[in-house]
């Protein structure tokens, strides 16, 4: 095993990602589609960057994945595989909220410098928005105030939250990114906030990894019961299942 080396997952959005690094050295990367984020798909990927490297599984020291909010199969997919991994290799486990993966995005103005507004000069807050369904979506904010990654705070937790009185509740400045910030575009702007730039609003790899590196310095490392993704809501079946089991205790109540 070489503690350097990390591999990342991101699985949480419909294009996912895998990286591998040797600390801050990116050895390679893959970008995956929706299809490909499948463990049948997804572990050839893994191990066709470790074979171009020289590299076996066991040199893997750390691995890092995107715990979420976010798709139900893609984050279950990246558990289960983290949890074999974790078991089978005995490398240490990270796990990094997606909302933070996004947050960073904005923080570091290198990684999408698609305009002026590509990081948040003088750092004012980050509010992540991304889709959760129902009208719902999954929100946090972050204070950048340092505007380095390791200023980097989370100041409301994640949570499934109503967009429009998340927003209105918000003290401008802030920076609104996420899948579903373009749909609240107008809010934001109402309450103060600036669009980020677009190509913000997608968690990757890449981020899962820095932000993994900064977890691991200060010992957040993941034991066997941690390895599960944040889902903050359950899954559409299970919603719908207490529903009708819902309705039904409630038609066998006023026939009793």
């Amino acid at each position: 095993m070489t503690e350097s080396i990390l591999l990342a997952l991101e699985t949480s959005t419909r294009v996912g990602s895998v990286a591998l690094y040797d600390r801050d050295r990116k050895l390679a990367g893959r970008d995956l589609s929706a299809a490909r984020r499948h463990a049948s798909e997804l572990l050839p990927s893994v191990a066709d960057m470790l074979r171009e490297n020289g590299l076996r599984l066991r040199d893997v020291g750390l691995v890092a994945f995107s715990q979420g909010p976010g798709s139900f199969t893609g984050l279950r997919i990246a558990a289960t595989i983290v949890r074999t991994l974790h078991e089978s290799a005995g490398c240490r486990v990270v796990a990094v909220p997606t909302l933070e993966v996004i947050a960073c995005n904005v923080l570091d103005g290198g990684f999408a410098p698609a305009s002026e507004s590509a990081a948040p000069p003088g750092g004012p807050a980050i509010a992540v928005l991304t889709p959760a369904g129902r009208g719902l979506a999954y929100t946090a904010l972050y204070d950048a105030s340092r505007t380095d990654l390791e200023g980097l705070r989370c100041v409301i937790e994640p949570a499934a939250r109503d967009p429009v009185a998340w927003l209105a509740s918000l003290n401008a400045p802030f920076w609104g990114v996420g899948d579903a910030a373009g749909d609240h575009s107008a809010q934001i702007e109402e309450h103060g906030g600036r669009r980020a730039d677009a190509r913000c609003d997608h968690p990757c790899a890449d981020q899962v990894a820095r932000l993994a590196w900064r977890r691991a310095a200060h010992g957040a490392f993941c034991s066997v019961a941690d390895i599960t993704p944040l889902y903050l809501r359950p899954p559409a079946c299970e919603e719908a299942f207490q529903r009708n089991r819902a309705a039904a205790q409630r038609r066998r109540s006023q026939s009793d």
